[in-house]
């Protein structure tokens, strides 16, 4: 995981999944989501994104820019989605119109239409948008306005809708003018026919478009319906259209299967990108093995069948998958060495614990719960090995173990505390009841057991509560005794006044020594010495009251004196240690505990709690700073290694020719090197100086290697100086042969000196991959095509040839990119000024591609084709883009032209047909008029028809007796014939010319009498 992804949104997490995730907790923030919907790198996290947007206006600029099209197809579902629920949903009648204007669907228009019976001025709107004739005539039906009604039945024409109209139509006067208008049209009997015809036409026309990947399926939709049409009205394929439907059906389902094999291989290749996709989505140990499978499968697909389809996003997207992928492969390496990192964690906290458990040390409770904290935290992040765990469930039985033990001990020293205190009450009652002769010997035990008693007993509280009346009942009772008895011995002591007073004026002179610097040590020792003379000179109350207060008031200055210094000190401390960056805080501990000692211990009532925390701080600075030595010294001694590791391989690397990794890699052993600190400062040393000799030593090659390299540029900038001063020489100088020899002869020099024959990949689309126009081009002076390549093969020489010295870098680049700079100016001023011709040639083209002079119309195509073959050159892209253009206008051209001529055979064919059917009419009728011996040419028919069609003639024109009504029914017959043979249209031909000739003789031969 990247350091980012700890201060970053889940949303911008750099795992795809995670902001998947992260995606259905964002509420519904336009900002937000739109920034995921257009800028996220997964295509998958956009679709996320958008299924969310309920933003219209931002729908439709993500339809607009988006490049996949699986995620355009989601925006767009989406887009119509929230369109479907204004229309349905919405009171604004405006907002529905909008958006019934945007969707552009025909069904949802005319079901608006239906339901709501909007006014006048919305239908005029929104019928413009219906063309099918079953929605117009099924709008007819409800409640629409007889303006609108009365468009719609002018729009139809199908006999079928009208019809429909006429019987449903909410408007009486609708429905009578529906009829009216059937009657109109479909009176003539051909009329029908005529539409049938109309129809049929549409179907053999319509069928003529291109088709793509992309239309596929509404080509299929529309050979599916044509098919349909043609079948309902010509299901035998009768209709002198037949064959010409034939043909175009042939060429769309010929088409179809062209798109759809290229549908396969893009689909294919979208299978493949989101393959290479889902590797960065669920890494794995097999993850680097499955990419190398899908860089195999990418680059084995075949794309022959796709060389004119563009598969540029496809191409982007795989890169971008493969990109992640690497990441990927390069993340799965680190989790697994993280892993390993995991587990010798993991190992030392055990082992740590282990040593713990079976030190000899007292249990302490907060470092086992740190070690514990510390085992829980690794085992919370990953599964832990069982053997682990099993190490560390014996560490923890084995603890309990001891802490077990250590409460069975505190029992025994409760037990033990229990038996002292009832001991000291039990002495105390004791001495309570001494003689008074024995007072005074026992009054310092009866002391010593009060200071016993006043001891902390934590484990024996509650016994000591008990007991506390008791002991200080007894205790009071022998110092009362005490004091009765010290009071009877008093006048013995009044005596001593001028001891105290020479006692108070010690105390002065050791209080003023304090204020001139002398030890606080030394004092207190002294000062205590004073006290125990103090009490042995101690008289009675009444006569020494004034002494005793002057001596404590001495006393307690003093000592608030070391009190007020023992505190300043202890603040001193805490200062120190707060601080983190101090070289020389150990010294200035010592330093505190020596003026610490020098002060000497005071009374326990007046330092309290000082000691203990003055001493506690120092303890755990002290016990802090040796586990950072321990700490300090293992680093130190893994930095050493690390840095012997690193001049083992700058060994390696200091004879590698491989200069870019070798370069990266000694960047990375520097951040490695500089990163391995603490180590010993003499090791270092000596390892500094290997990793600077393996060093020096690769980067004296390296600079060699750019000292050669600077001359290879060198001969490149020369050899493309010399493409540039070819295309300065004048045209009668140089011809086309004599410039693509130079250019081949330059080429090929500086390919054999740098030793890198691999074209680019734009040299081998140039080179390779003609169009039927560049086939046919040939310029007539200067090949700027061949000049172009070979300056593309120079670039590629140079980024091959890796990089110069920096002495020279700039200036050979600037020389040789100037160079090719000119080279390519010359030849796009060349390829525009090609470009204009072309484009006036594509016009006229596209201009005339309506034309029905077929005979001109095809010769100028050709002088056309010959114009674009004299004229140069023009940019690749814009060359394709007009030939394109060019193709589609005469394909347009010649197609109307072969359906033209094949509907005129058809006419031909079926006039011959009818001609000749009256032809063999006219011969049976020369049978039955008894003059088949005056036939000269031989009838084409069998003698079964003959027979048949006689015997039908025979019934209808010959009276029994009677020849003269006979004459004159062959004779009306045969005018009527004339009739039909004179009308239509008269075509010319030889065959028509010999069925004219063979009508012309029958009629003469009936003519006879």
């Amino acid at each position: 995981m990247a350091l980012k992804d700890l201060i970053v949104p889940k949303w911008k997490h750099s795992r795809a999944e995670v902001r998947l995730a992260a995606i259905d907790t964002i509420s519904n923030d336009p900002k937000i989501l739109q920034e995921i919907a257009q800028t996220d790198l997964s295509a998958q996290v956009r679709i996320a994104a958008i299924k969310k947007i309920e933003d219209e206006q931002l729908l439709r600029t993500i339809i607009q820019t988006e490049k996949e099209e699986q995620v355009s197809d989601v925006a767009r579902k989406q887009w119509e989605s929230m369109l479907k629920k204004i229309v349905a949903s919405s009171g604004d009648q405006q907002a529905v119109i909008s958006a019934l204007e945007q969707y552009g669907n025909e069904k949802a228009t005319a079901a608006y239409l239906c339901d709501h019976n909007p006014d006048i001025s919305v239908q005029r709107k929104l019928i413009k948008q219906v063309k099918s004739p079953q929605l117009l005539a099924r709008i007819t039906e409800n409640e629409c306005a007889f303006e609108i009604a009365e468009s719609i039945l002018s729009q139809i024409s199908e006999k079928e809708y009208l019809e429909r109209i006429a019987q449903r139509a909410s408007n009486k006067k609708i429905r009578t003018i529906a009829q009216e208008k059937i009657k109109t049209l479909f009176a003539d009997p051909l009329a029908m026919e005529r539409e049938v015809t109309r129809k049929l036409k549409l179907c053999c026309t319509g069928m003529d478009i291109q088709v793509s990947p992309q239309n596929y399926s509404q080509a299929l939709e529309l050979l599916d319906v044509s098919r349909n049409v043609w079948n309902k009205y010509d299901p035998q394929r009768q209709h002198p259209l037949a064959q010409t439907y034939a043909d175009a059906e042939k060429i769309l389902t010929e088409r179809i299967r062209i798109a759809d094999d290229q549908k396969v291989i893009l689909e294919t290749l979208e299978s493949i990108c989101h393959n290479a996709e889902e590797l960065g989505n669920n890494p794995d140990n097999t993850l680097e093995e499955r990419f190398e499978q899908v860089q195999i499968q990418w680059n084995a697909v075949d794309r022959t069948k796709i060389q004119d389809i563009l598969t540029v996003s496809l191409d982007d997207r795989f890169k971008r998958a493969c990109s992640k992928a690497v990441s990927a492969v390069k993340a799965s390496k680190e989790a697994r060495e993280q892993l390993l990192r995991y587990q010798e964690a993991l190992e030392l906290a055990c082992s740590e614990i282990e040593l713990f458990v079976n030190g000899s040390a007292e249990p302490d409770e907060k470092t086992w719960r740190r070690m514990v904290a510390n085992w829980k935290r690794l085992d919370a992040k990953k599964s832990v090995d069982e053997t682990l765990k099993k190490r560390f469930s014996d560490a923890e039985k084995k603890y309990q173990e001891k802490i077990d033990s250590k409460v069975q001990l505190k029992k025994s020293e409760l037990q033990d505390e229990i038996e002292s205190v009832e001991r000291i009450v039990s002495e105390m009652e004791s001495i309570a009841l001494s003689e008074p002769q024995q007072i005074r010997s026992r009054y310092l035990y009866a002391i010593h057991l009060k200071k016993e008693w006043d001891k902390p007993r934590p484990l024996a509280r509650k016994r000591t509560m008990e007991l506390q009346e008791t002991f200080v009942h007894a205790f009071e009772s022998f110092m009362t005794l005490y004091h009765e008895l010290k009071e009877q011995n008093s006048w013995h002591q009044w005596a001593n006044e001028h001891v105290k007073t020479k006692i108070i004026d010690e105390i002065a002179a050791l209080e003023l020594s304090l204020q001139q610097g002398e030890s606080l040590k030394r004092i207190a020792r002294k000062l205590s010495l004073f006290e125990n003379q103090w009490r042995r000179a101690s008289g009675g109350e009444r006569e020494t009251k004034e002494l005793d207060e002057r001596f404590t008031s001495s006393r307690d200055r003093i000592f608030s004196i070391a009190v007020a210094k023992k505190t300043e000190l202890l603040e001193t401390l805490k200062a120190l240690l707060a601080r983190t960056d101090d070289t020389n805080q150990a010294e200035e501990v010592k330093a505190l505990q020596r003026q610490w000692n020098e002060i000497g211990y005071l009374p326990p009532e007046l330092e309290k709690d000082l000691p203990d925390t003055f001493y506690g701080l120092c303890n755990s600075y002290f016990e802090q700073r040796k586990e950072q030595y321990q700490k300090y010294a293992e680093e130190v001694d893994k930095n050493i290694k690390i840095r012997e590791e690193i001049c083992s391989e700058a060994e390696k690397l200091a004879v590698s020719t491989d200069w870019k990794t070798g370069k990266e890699a000694f960047t990375q052993l520097q951040k490695r090197w500089d990163e391995s600190w603490p180590a010993p400062h003499k090791r270092s040393q000596e390892l500094w100086v290997l990793f600077c000799r393996s060093r020096d030593q690769f980067f004296e090659q390296y600079h060699v290697f750019q000292t050669e390299n600077d001359k290879q540029k060198e001969e490149l900038c020369q050899k493309a100086e010399q493409l540039l001063n070819r295309l300065h020489v004048d045209d009668s100088v140089l011809t086309e042969e004599e410039v693509e020899t130079v250019v081949i002869e330059s080429v090929s020099d500086v390919e054999n000196d740098t030793a890198a024959g691999v074209q680019s990949e734009s040299a081998v689309v140039e080179s390779s991959q003609q169009s039927d126009a560049d086939e046919t081009d040939k310029w007539s002076r200067v090949n700027y095509g061949s000049i172009l390549s070979a300056a593309i093969k120079l670039q590629k020489l140079w980024k091959e040839g890796g990089a110069g010295t920096k002495e020279r870098s700039e200036e050979l680049w600037e020389r040789f990119n100037g160079t090719l700079r000119n080279v390519f100016a010359i030849i796009d001023e060349e390829h525009k000024k090609n470009l204009e011709p072309k484009e006036l040639l594509v016009k006229e083209a596209e201009s005339i591609a309506l034309s029905e002079d077929w005979d001109g119309t095809s010769l100028r195509f050709q002088e056309i084709r010959n114009q674009w073959k004299s004229i140069g050159q023009a940019s690749r892209r814009d060359e394709q883009a007009l030939w394109k253009r060019l193709q589609a206008a005469g394909d347009t051209f010649f197609g109307r032209r072969r359906a033209y001529f094949d509907s005129r055979k058809n006419i031909v064919r079926k006039s011959i047909e009818e001609k000749q059917q009256l032809i063999d009419e006219l011969e049976i009728m020369v049978r039955i008029a008894g003059k088949s011996h005056l036939l000269k040419t031989s009838q084409k028919q069998s003698a079964a028809e003959i027979l048949k069609k006689g015997i039908d003639l025979r019934s209808q024109l010959i009276v029994d007796g009677d020849p003269e009504k006979t004459y004159n029914n062959i004779r009306k017959r045969a005018f009527e014939i004339i009739d039909i043979w004179e009308s239509g249209e008269q075509l010319r031909g030889k065959d028509f010319y010999d069925l004219d000739r063979r009508f012309d003789e029958l009629l003469g031969i009936l003519k006879r009498r």
